[in-house]
């Protein structure tokens, strides 16, 4: 008995001190580290996180906030993803299910396999690589007809609806970070390395 009971002391006190240094732990996380109990939406943007959030705060599931957060990086990291690409989906549901979407983009029904090949074999040494910028390098794209499958599959809101968030950041404008800068420099420089890709993937640069 008396070994029970220290062995219970000891116990408490291990617990009381786990509970203490995990308090101490969490007032130390830095305030990016951010907590939830029932529900989390997390991305590189801070505006399509908050679109995520607004989908879940309006009734809509995890596959509608996913899609709306997904709309909205097209938006805010347009450098990254967007609806001219693809993607892929995995998702676990409350009854154990899981599912696997693959809406990658694809190359184009006129391609062939040594287009590339026979592309820059015409092309002159300044201009930059057709595999990698022009219209060649872009496939059909995917992410649309990705998330609106997945939206009449397993959402609860209608494609318009989660759309609507990253419209309003297209239309009223967000401030943009370094990251953005910096990618939309590195654009314009290649722009004005190659004239040629003003004709070839038009378009339009403004100053404000």
């Amino acid at each position: 008995m008396r070994d029970f009971v220290r062995g219970l002391v000891l116990w408490a006190a291990a617990t009381i001190l786990t509970a203490s240094w995990t308090g101490a732990r969490a007032a130390e996380q830095p305030p990016w580290i951010a907590c939830g109990d029932r529900a989390m939406v997390a991305s590189d943007s801070a505006h399509a996180s908050v679109a995520g959030v607004a989908l879940l705060k309006t009734g809509g599931n995890a596959i509608d906030a996913a899609a709306a957060v997904s709309f909205a990086l097209g938006v805010t990291r347009p450098y990254s993803t967007g609806l001219g690409g693809g993607g892929f989906m995995i998702a676990r549901f409350a009854d154990g299910r899981v599912v696997v979407l693959d809406y990658r983009e694809t190359a184009p029904a006129a391609a062939v396999a040594d287009m590339y090949v026979v592309e820059e074999s015409r092309a002159r040494p300044e201009q930059p690589l057709r595999s990698r910028v022009g219209p060649l390098a872009a496939g059909v794209p995917g992410v649309l007809a990705g998330w609106d499958y997945a939206l009449k599959r397993y959402g609860a809101k209608s494609l318009a609806d989660v759309i609507r968030p990253a419209a309003r950041l297209a239309s009223d404008g967000f401030p943009v970070d370094e990251h953005y800068v910096a990618a939309a420099a590195a654009v314009l420089k290649k722009y004005r390395r190659h004239p040629r890709l003003t004709t070839a993937c038009g378009y339009v640069y403004e100053t404000h």
